[in-house]
Formats: structure tokens, sequence, C-alpha cells
């Protein structure tokens, strides 16, 4: 029984860290995206991307945590 729980928690935990690093790849694609097309000074471009990175990955996070409390099922 022991062995039936680690494997399925092994695969959640696994599920977990390729959700984040599809969400940390996801967020950082599209900072990019918007910071080199919406601005053009070097210094606006680097906050551009920081604010839209910081928003998506971190906002994921905290939604994600907010939300733990009511699941589906």
């Amino acid at each position: 029984m022991t062995t039936t729980m680690t494997a399925k928690t092994s695969g959640e935990a696994e599920s977990v860290r390729n959700h984040m690093v599809l969400m940390f790849l996801y967020a950082l694609a599209t900072a990019l995206f918007f910071a080199l097309l919406w601005k053009d000074e070097r210094r606006a471009r680097i906050r551009t991307f920081l604010v839209i990175f910081c928003a998506l990955f971190l906002g994921g996070i905290a939604l994600g945590w907010a939300m733990f409390p009511f699941p589906i099922r």
C-alpha cells in the first residue's frame, strides 16, 4: 500500500514540476515578446519585461494558491 501511495505522490509532484516549468517558459516568452513589441528604450523594455513576467508567473502561483482550498471534487 505504501508503494502505491509513493508512486501517486511522486507522479503528482512531477506533474506540478512540469506545470511550473511550462508556466515559467510561457511567462518568459510572453513578457519578452511584449517588451520588445511595445517599448523602444532598453530601460523601459527591461521594466516592462519584469512587470509582465512577474504578473504572469507570480500571479499564476498566487491564483493557484488562492484556489487550493476549493477543489473541484
